[in-house]
């Protein structure tokens, strides 16, 4: 499926560790939009990114 094929979708597969739904009704797409805003709003570009994974890893390794 292509990413315009996609965001025209309204229909929406949700994995988790234990499985998967698909989301159909507005509501629990939109909560689920929302959540996403949320989360690229947030998250670090890819740089910051690494630098932060390396500094956790290196205190992990410390630690043992």
């Amino acid at each position: 499926m292509t990413s315009c094929s996609y965001r025209r979708s309204r229909t929406r597969y949700v994995e988790s560790f234990t499985g998967g739904i698909f989301l159909e009704r507005p509501a629990d797409l939109g909560r689920y939009r929302e959540a996403y805003g949320v989360l690229q709003r947030e998250a670090l570009d890819a740089r910051p990114s690494r630098d932060l994974l390396r500094e956790v890893a290196k205190e992990f390794e410390r630690g043992r």
